[in-house]
């Protein structure tokens, strides 16, 4: 077999480039003769002032000056404002602008109404800056699924039971549009966070927005996602509602987020089962100097089991998925080329799965790229435990060692040597170098890593640089192992 690390040369994906704006036309000027310019005063928010400047053409714009303006007691400017919003005023005040100059603002002492009208501006100012084109410079995250959900909690719950294959989806379950970012692409700043910013473009569409942990360099996958805010169909057909769950982003009261939750960690467990067939048919290509014809060439029986299961939607997507990563036969796309649908802004992690070991933390990562997907503690054997580049030469379940139960459930062989990554029975271990070399992982831990890496899989053994934060799933992902990856007529001598 050929070394697992020299066949992963996959292209990393790329975001493309946002479109430049076009620029509007200036619209007529008001009856007085004044431009924009003319009202837009000192005690204008710069953010909108300067929105304002550039997009005079913008109706809501205009609305969103007359309510700040309103908020000051500046009733003629707001007038003014109002007229040049038209229908987008008569839309949400519920009633047409009067024309006469001596209409004033209405229980213009009422604290309380003042209070109220404040709240609603910075609503719609959110609003505004979420339609603002964004510019991230950290990874995007997007999945394109429409449609409405029903019964989302007990979704969730059913998604934790263990080798449930899954099933068809119908209209009713698909999910929305998914978008995870970074928390530091979130405006985390005490300021950011006050103005209610987020660095992200509104879809006419159902939308959920997620956020994820970062550590140093590394951006954290898993249990510790959380959702934001969410676009939500309103009732009157085609329109939409802005929700917002963090109550960081907005000086409001946050809106439930279970449902919405409950969606991202749908949206995660699909994801990752898309990223382990990808990482799947790469290792494959790796190994056997071609890429699968068809899924089951994937889940042969022992030693050629480079993956236990594909379930229905795994195997519904890989010939897309195949034919995306070897577009031209046995050839993988290259470092220039991402091998993304040109009208999506990205997806999930891309890269091939890796394992990373951190010998002084004790920590072993399942990585696709620069994102930590798992991070488990793992007991180690110190200077027994050598440091370099393998790859897993053979997937077993059950391993026979010379004492009943030593190598755990499930073992991994490096590179055909006498190292592996293995299950223990002596799970107080974990943390501490009592090994004579290997990786120890907790059963459950080594069983749902089994699962998810093919055979094939690159592992550095390093001395540092993985954060001690362990992450397992949002949702556990233990797929089935059957009788086929068994070898029970060979005695493992690993060194454990």
């Amino acid at each position: 077999m050929k070394n697992g690390a020299d066949g992963y040369k996959p292209g990393r994906p790329h975001r493309p480039a946002q479109p430049a704006e076009k620029a509007s036309g200036q619209p007529p000027e008001g009856e007085d003769g004044k431009g924009p310019s003319d009202y837009v005063d000192e005690d204008t928010p710069q953010y909108l002032k300067q929105y304002i400047t550039q997009h005079p053409s913008s109706k809501m714009a205009w609305y969103l000056l007359g309510k700040e303006y309103e908020s000051q007691g500046k009733a003629a400017k707001a007038r003014y404002c109002y007229f040049r919003a038209e229908e987008i005023y008569e839309a949400f005040e519920k009633k047409a602008i009067q024309p006469h100059a001596t209409d004033e603002v209405q229980n213009e002492g009422d604290q309380a109404n003042r209070k109220l009208k404040r709240i609603t501006a910075g609503l719609l100012l959110l609003l505004l800056l979420l339609l603002l084109p964004s510019s991230l410079d950290g990874d995007l995250f997007v999945q394109e699924k429409q449609g409405e959900t029903e019964g989302a909690e007990a979704k969730a719950a059913d998604l934790n039971s263990e080798g449930d294959k899954p099933e068809e989806e119908d209209e009713a379950d698909r999910l929305p549009r998914v978008i995870l970012q970074a928390d530091e692409e979130l405006g985390k700043s005490e300021s950011g966070r006050q103005n209610g910013r987020l660095p992200i473009r509104i879809y006419n569409q159902e939308t959920v927005w997620g956020e994820l942990g970062r550590a140093g360099p590394w951006t954290m996958w898993g249990e510790e996602a959380r959702v934001i805010a969410g676009v939500r169909p309103s009732g009157t057909a085609g329109k939409y509602e802005l929700e917002v769950y963090d109550p960081e982003l907005c000086q409001c009261e946050p809106v439930e987020s279970a449902a919405a939750h409950s969606q991202l960690l749908r949206w995660m467990k699909e994801r990752e089962e898309m990223l382990v067939l990808q990482s799947a048919i790469v290792a494959y290509q790796s190994l056997y100097g071609k890429p699968p014809e068809e899924a089951a060439d994937l889940t042969g029986d022992y030693p050629a089991n480079v993956l236990s299961y594909t379930s229905k939607r795994m195997e519904a997507a890989f010939a897309e998925y195949r034919d995306k990563l070897f577009p031209s036969g046995n050839a993988p796309l290259t470092s220039g080329e991402s091998g993304e649908n040109d009208e999506e802004e990205g997806v999930s992690p891309q890269a091939p799965l890796e394992i990373i070991v951190d010998k002084s933390n004790h920590r072993l990562a399942l990585v696709s790229g620069n994102t930590i997907i798992r991070n488990y503690p793992v007991g180690l054997g110190g200077d027994r435990t050598p440091e370099g580049e393998f790859y897993i030469s053979e997937k077993v379940v059950d391993p026979k060692g010379k004492k009943n139960g030593e190598f755990g459930s499930r073992g991994m062989t490096l590179s055909d040597t006498l190292y592996a990554i293995h299950g223990t029975n002596q799970p107080s271990s974990i943390g501490e170098d009592r090994s004579l070399g290997c990786v120890r992982m907790l059963d459950e831990d080594v069983k749902e890593l089994y699962g998810m890496v093919p055979m094939g899989t690159k592992v550095s053994i390093v001395s540092e640089g993985l954060p001690e934060q362990v992450v397992r799933g949002a949702v556990k992902m233990e797929l089935p192992v059957g009788d086929n990856e068994t070898n029970p007529g060979k005695v493992y001598e690993w060194l454990n």
